[in-house]
């Protein structure tokens, strides 16, 4: 995906002007003749200068929610939109935040549309933010579509949150472990070498293992962390490449017990999203298209790049989601129903509030697991070592007796 900036004229004679991010000029030169607009200049963007939220304060999905929310609150009171826009750059705390709002701001006054501002900053606003802002404008609804979005995003943020509080203790506890190994056979282990050949005698087999280790570590340790970098920047490389990202995502997916994790995680997030989205009047293949880019997953992707291509066609979403073979029949039945009965948007908020609880009931099972086991694991490595020290010490002290 490229990212394009444009310059139009709408059917009144106005000019307008923004980012779209497609494949090649030629979608979006489609996209803006269907939207009725008379083109003027369409050309590639580069956005390298734009803000990277990466460095200094990052805009989290919390803070999308809770601006989300205060500018639902200012226009429903009444509040014109630039004073709104000014009023929350005023009380922003976040420094990137911040200024990304006053080119918003900047923008509008300009004469772009709400949306057009938020859109010039992807690695800020994402496409449904940008959508459901866009279906806000059209339909006169923008306070609808705010509440909307905040409640989606406070959504987002709690799974994420979940996720990352039952993977952060594991991770402190590895960690911990890792350092206190290394230190203790690289730096321990080699105080008592000495010691254990003066003992002229047979060293037990977990001593001499524990002792080939600590010197095969001490001679090695650099090249050691050379390859392991050269290692992380190859999966990083292989990872970010279309056939690697697929491949690493068909593995997660059959991984035991994280896999289905994985699978709930992607099912509630494309429920959720595609949910908010038909609510708010974005069009189906729009919607679609969106929840394709945000899926987290190239398998479920595709799943979701199937049913769009057979609505085009004139078919149903719950038949290429079915024959997928990635999303649970529950899903594809209850959205089978939800077409039938024209609720489709109450069903896929049913479905993502289901699998949300299904995901917390899984985090914390797999959390009361992990920690134990890694515990014991500590203990086993951290005693193991130990007793290569203390064996051979004891079979000198009973010589010795």
């Amino acid at each position: 995906m490229a990212n394009f900036s444009y310059k139009v004229r709408d059917q009144n004679g106005k000019a307008l002007a923004g980012i779209i991010e497609a494949d090649n000029e030629k979608i979006v030169v489609d996209r803006l003749r269907e939207a009725g607009y008379i083109i003027i200049s369409v050309q590639a963007k580069d956005l390298s200068r734009d803000i990277n939220i990466s460095f200094g304060a990052k805009v989290t999905l919390k803070d999308i929610a809770i601006f989300s929310r205060q500018f639902a609150i200012m226009i429903q009171s009444g509040i014109a939109l630039l004073r709104c826009m000014e009023i929350l750059c005023a009380q922003m705390e976040n420094k990137t935040f911040k200024n990304v709002l006053l080119q918003v701001k900047k923008s509008v006054e300009e004469g772009s549309s709400l949306s057009q501002a938020f859109g010039a900053h992807p690695k800020i606003f994402p496409q449904l933010f940008v959508n459901m802002i866009r279906a806000g404008e059209v339909g006169g609804v923008m306070d609808e579509a705010l509440e909307r979005l905040a409640e989606h995003f406070d959504k987002e943020h709690e799974l994420r949150e979940k996720i990352k509080s039952a993977t952060t203790y594991p991770a402190v506890i590895s960690i911990f472990a890792l350092v206190v190994v290394n230190v203790l056979i690289i730096f321990v282990i080699p105080q008592f070498a000495e010691m254990f050949k003066g003992f002229g005698a047979k060293l037990p087999a977990i001593t001499t293992f524990v002792l080939g280790l600590s010197n095969f570590m001490r001679a090695y340790f650099p090249y050691m962390i050379g390859a392991l970098i050269v290692l992380i920047y190859a999966f990083q490389r292989y990872r970010k490449s279309p056939q690697g990202s697929q491949q690493l995502d068909i593995l997660m997916l059959r991984m035991p017990v994280f896999g289905p994790m994985i699978l709930k995680i992607a099912v509630a997030r494309f429920t959720r999203t595609l949910g908010t989205l038909v609510k708010s009047g974005v069009p189906i293949l729009l919607a679609l298209e969106v929840t394709e880019k945000t899926a987290g997953n190239s398998i479920v992707a595709r799943g979701i790049a199937a049913a769009r291509d057979s609505i085009k066609e004139g078919e149903s979403i719950s038949g290429p989601l079915m024959a997928s073979g990635v999303f649970p029949p529950m899903v594809t039945q209850m959205i089978a129903v939800g077409e039938e009965s024209g609720a489709i948007e109450t069903m896929l908020n049913r479905i993502a509030d289901f699998y949300d609880r299904e995901v917390k009931v899984m985090v914390d099972s797999l959390t009361s697991l992990i920690e134990p086991f890694l515990i014991i694991f500590l203990a086993v490595v951290v005693g193991g070592i130990v007793s290569s020290i203390m064996l051979p010490m004891f079979s000198v002290f009973s010589q010795i007796k």
